[in-house]
């Protein structure tokens, strides 16, 4: 048989092999053929055991770190310029409403009460004098005792005249109130903090002279995960453990929960009102909230071997018609040997139990051991 025969028929058998293969393929996968998967696969399919999703709906059990906060800060400051004649309090020292703080010196607010009544002496008298002219401007500019830019400001004098009488009138009586009350108190109840003042010390208008941080209650904020909205709602009962002081344990209150997402995150602020009476809880305490999520949540049970470790984040491979896909998830409780996933995964998924160590996205699989 001559060389170029034999190498025709060699050509035709290869030919009809390979076509006889496509055939058998597309009968046993029809949406995906034989030899994509296998090419795709790196010439053959990774053996895997899987397992099937368990579904579960159940009230969770939350725990989160928290810092403890002031629920309230009332800074002490004052309108006018004063002088500091005796401090009352010290930093840290805990204060009622109504308690006092400090007083001021009497000397400076009666030079200034002086100085606000000269004022209004003066204010009165420009009042008096335009009042008069806008009664009488067409006599007294045909007379040539006004021009006429005066005629034509006169309701705008009479105007800036009142404003000035009214506002000093104002500043009088206050004034007259600080030099009846020279003793300064406090607003609220809480822990005195910053003082900035001491006695003989003068302190402009409006500087913080000291602040009064209510402590009672105190606030714990804390951060929960987007799939955890459905969990916290405002009023439910969480308890307090301390994580600072050994064995310290307090009930408290949710007051409010945040309605938008840290994109960094993807976690939402929730705040809890914590009772304390004898000031015991302290600004920059540590503590965990726990509590028991207000409704059920659906959760996917898994082999905890099927859960991939990647710094930070946690992944599975699912399996789909043969094929690995690779899926971020998040975890939310270990339960024995297996663990809950909160989100990523589907009722009807399979996952990964063994040999996901050889697996990257897209590659074949041959299932084992199911």
């Amino acid at each position: 048989m001559g060389v170029n025969l034999r190498f025709k028929i060699a050509v035709l058998s290869a030919s009809l092999f390979f076509a006889a293969v496509i055939v058998a393929s597309g009968c046993a996968d029809e949406d995906r053929g034989f030899l994509d998967r296998v090419l795709k696969g790196g010439g053959s399919a990774v053996p895997v055991t899987v397992a099937n999703v368990v579904v579960r709906e159940r009230a969770s059990k939350i725990d989160a770190p928290a810092e403890l906060t002031p629920s309230d800060t009332a800074e002490i400051s004052l309108p006018d310029e004063v002088t500091i004649e005796r401090m009352l309090v010290s930093d840290g020292e805990m204060v009622e409403a109504g308690d006092r703080l400090f007083r001021i010196s009497e000397e400076d607010l009666s030079t200034q009460l002086a100085i606000l009544r000269a004022d209004l002496r003066e204010a009165q008298a420009n009042l008096e004098k335009n009042t008069y002219f806008l009664r009488n401007r067409d006599r007294l500019l045909d007379e040539g005792r006004i021009d006429r830019n005066q005629y034509d400001n006169l309701d705008a004098e009479v105007e800036a005249n009142e404003a000035s009488v009214e506002k000093t009138q104002l500043q009088i009586g206050q004034m007259e109130d600080r030099l009846a009350n020279l003793t300064i108190t406090s607003p609220v109840s809480g822990a005195v903090s910053g003082i900035a003042a001491s006695s003989g010390l003068t302190v402009p208008a409006g500087r913080a002279i000291m602040s009064i941080v209510s402590v009672n209650p105190m606030i714990a904020t804390f951060k929960l995960a987007a799939h955890e909205a459905t969990t916290v709602k405002p009023g439910m009962q969480v308890g307090v453990r301390l994580t600072d002081v050994s064995g310290e344990r307090s009930v408290g209150k949710i007051t409010s929960v945040g309605t938008r997402l840290d994109p960094k995150t993807d976690t939402f602020e929730v705040k809890a009102s914590i009772p304390n009476p004898t000031g015991f809880l302290k600004a920059g305490m540590r503590a965990d909230v726990e509590f028991t999520s207000s409704r059920k949540q659906r959760l996917y049970l898994i082999p905890e071997d099927a859960l991939i470790r990647e710094r930070r984040r946690y992944f599975v491979f699912t399996v789909i018609k043969g094929v690995a896909h690779k899926i971020q998830v998040i975890p939310s409780e270990v339960r024995g040997n297996r663990v809950e996933i909160a989100r990523g995964l589907r009722e009807d998924d399979l996952v990964v139990v063994k040999g996901h160590d050889k697996l990257t996205e897209g590659t074949v699989v041959d299932i084992w051991g199911r």
